[in-house]
């Protein structure tokens, strides 16, 4: 399998797999946590806990995938999204071209994508913020690397703020171990336009009416109405989105490009390496336990608002972690067929996280099967794993005859304004 791409010429073949190997396992990861939004109500979200009586399978999906990836893996995808930036700005350079008109072009129709993923697939969308954070950040794009880390910093700071924030918000708007609702059954949940005219928050902010007509629209329809869902339930997480994702993915996009162009991924940082190794095993990893226990307490505002602060400083840490560990196994094993199966999945991570949605919702949605809210979370150890099955699969068979994903493909055409070659040229 090749890798074609726009890096310098100096960058060797295993240097090429490491990073899509990372970026594999990240858009991997990154599925493990988003089940919960795929296969069940948001109110899932919103109250985290494990529900009284689940079973020993599903308190271990639990355990596993709140201390190893949630708060992990799009952290580190976003530092990979980074590191890509600035390898585009670099081959820009070598072409003579605007780097600057170029990223705006690459974000605006990232944009366009995430709009249409939010709406018509899932409210769950990272592309138009990772868009919008891109935008704001194209004049960083020459910065050094020491620039860029020190922004890196100062983005992390405020993230934090945004967290403190965010938790403040959350403990005054509940307290530990509400009462019980007294088993009332909530009025009907009619349309959408109706219950928000009506709106009636509970202790989360959520109008237990939505988590109702949310299983009933996405199992059953009408499209418009899902549209409409998926749109409020997106605008539902704005605030926690512009108080905390927004100034984490920006101190990661800066902290990915400064690692490239500090020569991180060529070696010239082994004291940063040991530092991300030693920290995020022996301090960052351990204390997500501690996150795994807190969520699973039922109906804790500020044991989830203690675990929430954890997340936030020691989940990048672990992401570190990840990447470090990720391109030395990549370099150790890269000539097997799961490294470059894993890989190749990774160079078209945009088509692959999208292909996850589609798959997701496939099986989830009134379009599909119709399966929302009705898989037992024990059933997500065997969900997730197919999902990734066919994903990985799917790679395969289409690098061998294509050179990029069919969206890395249209995503950089358009970025660079002329068509670029999509089939790989058969030897003669």
């Amino acid at each position: 399998m090749q890798y074609p791409s726009d890096m310098t010429a100096d960058t060797s073949g295993s240097r090429l797999i490491g990073l899509d190997f990372v970026r594999g396992v990240a858009l991997l990861g990154i599925t493990f946590v988003n089940v919960t939004m795929f296969a069940s109500s948001f109110e899932r979200m919103v109250q985290p806990a494990l529900p009284e009586g689940a079973s020993w399978l599903a308190a271990a999906f639990h355990w596993f995938s709140t201390t190893f990836c949630a708060g992990k893996f799009y952290p580190l995808y976003s530092l990979l999204f980074g590191v890509g930036v600035a390898m585009m700005i670099e081959s820009a350079q070598r072409r003579n071209a605007s780097a600057g008109w170029m990223l705006a072009r690459r974000f605006a129709m990232l944009a366009l994508m995430g709009v249409l993923h939010l709406l018509l697939i899932w409210y769950g969308d990272i592309l138009l913020l990772y868009a919008m954070v891109g935008m704001a950040m194209i004049p960083l794009a020459r910065c050094s690397a020491r620039t860029l880390a020190a922004v890196a910093g100062g983005c992390f700071i405020v993230g934090m703020f945004g967290t403190l924030i965010f938790v403040a918000l959350t403990l005054m708007g509940g307290q530990d171990a509400p009462p019980k609702p007294d088993g009332a059954a909530p009025a009907a949940a009619g349309s959408l336009m109706e219950i928000l005219r009506t709106y009636a928050p509970g202790d989360t902010g959520f109008d237990p009416r939505l988590g109702e007509f949310e299983r009933r629209v996405f199992v059953e329809g009408p499209f418009g109405q899902a549209v409409g869902l998926r749109g409020f339930l997106y605008l539902f997480t704005l605030a926690f989105s512009l108080l905390i994702m927004v100034p984490q993915v920006a101190a990661c996009f800066c902290l990915g490009a400064a690692l490239w162009k500090g020569g991180f991924f060529t070696g010239a940082m082994p004291g940063f390496e040991r530092w991300a190794i030693g920290l995020g095993a022996l301090v960052a990893l351990p204390a997500q336990l501690v996150v795994a226990w807190a969520m699973a307490k039922p109906e804790a505002p500020s044991l989830h608002a203690g675990a929430m602060l954890l997340v936030q400083v020691g989940g990048p840490v672990v992401s570190l972690l990840y990447l470090v560990v990720g391109l030395r196994v990549a370099a150790r094993f890269r000539d097997a067929a799961w490294v470059r199966s894993v890989a190749g999945l990774g160079s078209m991570g945009l088509t692959g996280y999208l292909g996850v949605s589609f798959l997701m919702s496939l099986l989830m949605q009134h379009w599909g099967l119709g399966l929302f809210g009705s898989v037992p979370m024990e059933w997500w150890w065997a969900l997730v794993p197919g999902v990734w099955l066919v994903l990985l699969s799917a790679s395969v068979v289409w690098l061998a005859r294509f050179r990029t994903g069919p969206l890395e493909w249209a995503w950089k055409s358009f970025t660079r304004l002329e068509m670029l070659p999509l089939r790989r040229e058969r030897p003669s």
